[in-house]
């Protein structure tokens, strides 16, 4: 007899179009052909991605909750309501808002098999408002509870060790790539330069990701005037949320740079570049890295977080925190010929479909939602969970 679907709840702060609302937006129509039955919610508005899962039939719910505010009774309520509705076996929480919502909700409504989901490895909380510095510390007196904590980095699980996160389980699933829908190829780069205006002779640098001091915008400004004085040719792209010309981080760049705001169109847009650029000072498992590189297109990116073990040979690591370690990287990759700029990409794309596919963990994550769904519906507790869980992974 075949065991009943899972029932997963996911719940994420947001559904904007940031690296961890990407990714579960591309995750859950890939756990339904698995078998898996998911619903998501939102704390905040559902945005694109929320738009996107409900288009493609996923239940969405949006519980409104306000970002300046911990507590709100009235949203916590929807949640419950929303974990009995859905008759979640598992609770999969995304981000540290929704891990402590969400951790109230699924111990309130029943539910035995609660999951958190961690994702960053920043833990410098004086840069952030304090409330999630609140949270974050709320967070690690309770990570016993949960049945499992997920990682999708290691430096991830390192950085909230050491902020006192004493998980009875960590297992690592790192985030996965659909190389198959990245575009790519001769084609695909004109296409991609004409939408951005970009001349067929310039030397391309895109740097995507949202505004935070995590992800070194400020390093990467003092960067761009030294390199454009070498390198005049160069075309700097810059995107993703909060990245615009009215922000005061942007205003001083050269007229050359181009400021594209919040894109929708990653996965065409990465094959416009030369190379793509990571300036962050602090990261967990850096999605637009994986992303420029299962496009066939190399890296400069910083040692941090997980990039070294995700780049390898395909791209060019360098300190975080230096304008200058930077500028030479660039000057580096400028240095090489298109072909041999080429050769580094396709590495770099092959790699991304030998290690990191995004089917290869979508089905790490269908079957950690198969065992946790068997504890869920076990009154003796399932006693061969944790044979199970070594199938998913370390």
């Amino acid at each position: 007899m075949l065991s009943p679907a899972p029932r997963v709840l996911h719940v994420i702060t947001s559904l904007g179009v940031g690296g961890s609302e990407r990714y579960l937006g591309q995750l859950v129509p890939r756990l339904a052909a698995r078998g898996v039955i998911s619903t998501v919610v939102s704390l905040g508005a559902p945005g694109p991605i929320g738009e996107s899962l409900a288009s493609a039939g996923v239940p969405v719910i949006d519980l409104g909750m306000r970002r300046d505010r911990l507590v709100q009774p009235r949203a916590l309520l929807r949640l419950l309501r929303a974990t009995r509705d859905a008759r979640a076996d598992v609770v999969q929480t995304w981000l540290y808002h929704a891990d402590l919502i969400g951790m109230i909700a699924g111990r309130a409504a029943g539910c035995r098999c609660i999951a958190w989901n961690v994702r960053c490895a920043e833990t410098d909380f004086t840069r952030h408002a304090r409330t999630t510095k609140l949270v974050a510390h709320a967070l690690a007196l309770l990570s016993r509870m949960p049945r499992v904590v997920i990682h999708n980095s290691r430096a991830g699980r390192r950085a909230h060790e050491a902020l006192g996160y004493r998980a009875r389980r960590w297992l690592y699933l790192p985030n996965g790539v659909d190389a198959a829908a990245v575009a790519r190829g001769p084609a695909a780069r004109a296409a991609a330069r004409a939408r951005l205006g970009l001349a067929d002779d310039e030397l391309a640098i895109g740097c995507f990701g949202r505004v935070d001091p995590a992800k070194g915008w400020d390093v990467l400004v003092r960067a761009v005037p030294q390199f454009l004085e070498r390198i005049p040719r160069a075309r700097f792209v810059l995107g993703g949320t909060g990245v615009t010309r009215d922000a005061a981080a942007f205003a001083g760049l050269p007229s050359s740079v181009l400021v594209v705001g919040e894109r929708s169109d990653l996965a065409e847009a990465w094959a416009a570049f030369d190379f793509t650029t990571l300036p962050s000072v602090s990261e967990g498992w850096p999605n637009v890295v994986a992303e420029s590189m299962a496009a066939g297109v190399p890296v400069v990116a910083t040692r941090a977080g997980d990039a070294e073990d995700i780049v390898g040979d395909a791209g060019i690591l360098v300190e975080p925190g230096r304008p200058e370690a930077l500028v030479e990287g660039w000057l580096a990759m400028a240095a090489l010929s298109r072909d041999q700029r080429e050769g580094m990409g396709e590495r770099g794309r092959g790699r991304m479909r030998e290690r990191f596919d995004l089917e290869v963990v979508a089905d790490r994550y269908a079957r950690l939602y198969e065992s946790l769904a068997e504890v869920a519906r076990s009154r003796a507790g399932a006693p061969a969970w944790d044979d199970a869980l070594k199938e998913v992974g370390p």
